[in-house]
């Protein structure tokens, strides 16, 4: 037990940073431990013919789909119980289960394909036994159903870009490092502060996962919020896996903004993009960067929230992690990442209508997904609340009874 008299918010801060380290090499010896189980479990798993997967999950041949049929079931027994307005299912297997299986389809490339294991048509198997289990509700709905099947997202072969976002900023000198202050007399250094110096920064962060989700978002704050000079610092990108995000320093908005509204503000914007586009794989020449947008632009001029960044930074589909880039002016790197998924979302996905209120009409061009909501709350005869930004699609639905008779 440590046992701390804190009068002053030094003393706070040294016994958080105490308790933290200290917590951390009590740590390392359980994930030693946790290690070595985790090793001993893929080998008997493996041994079975199962595949250990990332997130703990294990995708058995021939029996990872069962989980699948588990939504189909529960909403054909309440259709028997009673009848209603709108249900609404989900099969989250096609998304957490598509990400498992992903790397393992025999069409990868890059880090794939893994060794088959009968894992190299798990992929099609899942989405086959969601789609099985769709068919299976439908029949059993009323002949005047409607059906709408819809995707959250797509998805496209992808790892983390988390490290090269910030080497950008920085390397491009548009998030400046503060400079070291000018002392005669050298700092004293608290014997936890030096214990935290001798661990490798990556072997912190390693570390730093086990840790409760709220004590590793504010270490992370802390940490990104104090190495950066925000008095020389235009943009930034805030920490994440895989969509780029960079948010200027505006003046006004950000605490200690900098960068001028109006046409300050929009020429940074054109900058960023430029550098952006400019970004080229060492290995291949290729361009890296698939399009990048702007949220007052996507989402109806200035009055857009505050939290949102100011850029979205798209990266095209790449099925091995990127490590070097090349710009003109710089070269950015980064080291594998720790969360080695090689999957990510995109923008488009999946929207099928049919039925009795519903106009049969093929293929057709894209459409919002904000679109949905009001196009179900019209079928329910349910005006749409004002803060709906997309109309229904109206050119899909057939009139119904009511509107057919005040047509005629």
């Amino acid at each position: 037990m440590w046992i701390y008299g804190a009068h002053n918010a030094a003393a706070v801060d040294q016994f958080k940073e105490d308790v933290f380290w200290r917590g951390i090499f009590a740590i390392c010896g359980l994930a030693a431990i946790a290690g070595w189980w985790t090793f001993a479990r893929l080998e008997v798993i493996e041994g079975h013919r199962d595949i250990a997967l990332p997130g703990w999950l294990t995708l058995a041949p021939r029996r990872g789909t069962r989980s699948s049929t588990r939504p189909g079931h529960f909403v054909r027994q309440l259709l028997a119980k009673d009848e209603y307005d709108l249900i609404v299912a989900v099969f989250a297997e096609a998304h957490t289960g598509g990400h498992q299986a992903w790397e393992y389809r025999r069409d990868a490339k890059g880090d794939g394909p893994r060794p088959d294991h009968d894992m190299g048509d798990a992929l099609f198997r899942l989405y086959r036994a969601v789609d099985d289990e769709i068919g299976r509700i439908v029949a059993a709905l009323p002949s005047t159903a409607s059906v709408f099947v819809t995707t959250s997202v797509g998805m496209l072969a992808q790892y983390p870009i988390e490290e090269l976002m910030e080497a950008f900023c920085r390397q491009l000198g548009y998030q400046a490092t503060p400079q070291p202050a000018a002392s005669d007399t050298p700092q004293r250094r608290s014997f936890t502060s030096v214990l935290r110096g001798l661990v490798p920064e990556r072997a912190r962060n390693f570390v730093s996962r086990f840790l409760p989700f709220h004590v590793q978002a504010r270490l992370l704050s802390e940490k990104f919020a104090s190495s950066t000079d925000w008095s020389r610092t235009t943009a930034y990108a805030p920490p994440g896996y895989y969509t780029g995000c960079v948010r200027v320093n505006l003046r006004g908005r950000e605490p200690m903004g900098i960068v001028a509204p109006g046409a300050e503000y929009d020429a940074l914007l054109v900058r960023l993009e430029e550098d952006f586009h400019a970004l080229r794989d060492a290995e291949t020449g290729e361009p890296v960067v698939a399009r990048t947008v702007r949220t007052r632009e996507a989402f109806g001029g200035d009055d857009v929230h505050p939290a949102l960044p100011d850029l979205i930074v798209f990266w095209r589909e790449h099925d091995r992690p990127l490590t070097r880039l090349t710009h003109p002016r710089a070269t950015l790197s980064q080291t594998p990442h720790a969360f080695h998924r090689g999957s990510h979302h995109i923008t488009e996905g999946l929207l099928v209508a049919a039925g009795g209120t519903v106009r049969p009409g093929g293929r057709t061009s894209d459409v919002s997904p904000l679109a949905l909501a009001p196009t179900l709350l019209a079928l329910l005869d349910v005006p749409a609340p004002a803060t709906m930004m997309a109309p229904p699609l109206s050119d899909w639905l057939a009139p119904t009874d009511a509107q057919a008779a005040v047509i005629s």
